[in-house]
């Protein structure tokens, strides 16, 4: 089961646009089912992801987290027999996976689609590589920085945003009203509101 080289992925399929919706942790049983952690909105959402019957799986790290686009070296497009759940956990079982060596060759490998096959999220609810390079506005006006990743926090997902300035570290903002007021996709940018001193306690 050798990933085929992204040469022969479908066309408008490049390294740079595919997005993890899960990540496969190790065989579960001796028929080939795997136990994926899901890296997207949930089981139906994951379950939404996938309705069409095919995923990609690739074993590049995938530097932005779930739901990042992925720069994948090698991929392979693959049928899914069937999902289900359990504890939190999906239970993914592969066409031509049907055994547990077959199935231990995909450990550690990342499940996603193409953006543009993804189904388009919740209101309110972003993919990560949506918000990836967004402008962030303070309420003055005044550029805060680009967003360059979007990191789990403990309690609550995290804008983690380069400033402008040169040589300046990168700072997060917790994605909660309080202090994320509107985001514009579409135009590029994110408004905030920050307590004094959020900015320069991270500096």
């Amino acid at each position: 089961m050798e990933p085929t080289p992204l040469s022969n992925l479908p066309p408008g399929v490049s390294s740079d646009n595919l997005v993890t919706i899960g990540e496969v942790l190790k065989p579960r049983g001796l028929s080939g089912e795997l136990k994926v952690r899901i890296a997207c909105d949930g089981p139906e959402h994951f379950s939404q992801c996938l309705a069409g019957g095919e995923t990609y799986l690739w074993k590049t790290p995938c530097p932005g987290g779930p739901s990042s686009r992925c720069p994948a070296q090698a991929a392979r497009i693959i049928r899914v027999r069937s999902i289900r759940f359990h504890e939190g956990f999906a239970l993914v079982q592969f066409q031509g996976v049907e055994d547990i060596a077959s199935a231990e060759l995909l450990r550690g490998c990342h499940i996603g689609l193409p953006s543009n096959r993804l189904p388009p999220p919740g209101e309110d609810t972003y993919y990560y590589f949506q918000l990836e390079g967004l402008v962030v506005l303070l309420p003055n006006g005044e550029m805060a920085g680009r967003v360059e990743r979007v990191e789990q926090g403990p309690a609550h997902h995290q804008l983690v945003v380069q400033p402008t300035e040169k040589g300046a570290k990168p700072f997060r903002i917790p994605m909660v009203a309080a202090f994320v007021k509107t985001v514009d996709v579409t135009a590029g940018r994110i408004l905030v509101e920050l307590p004094p001193g959020l900015i320069e306690s991270q500096q």
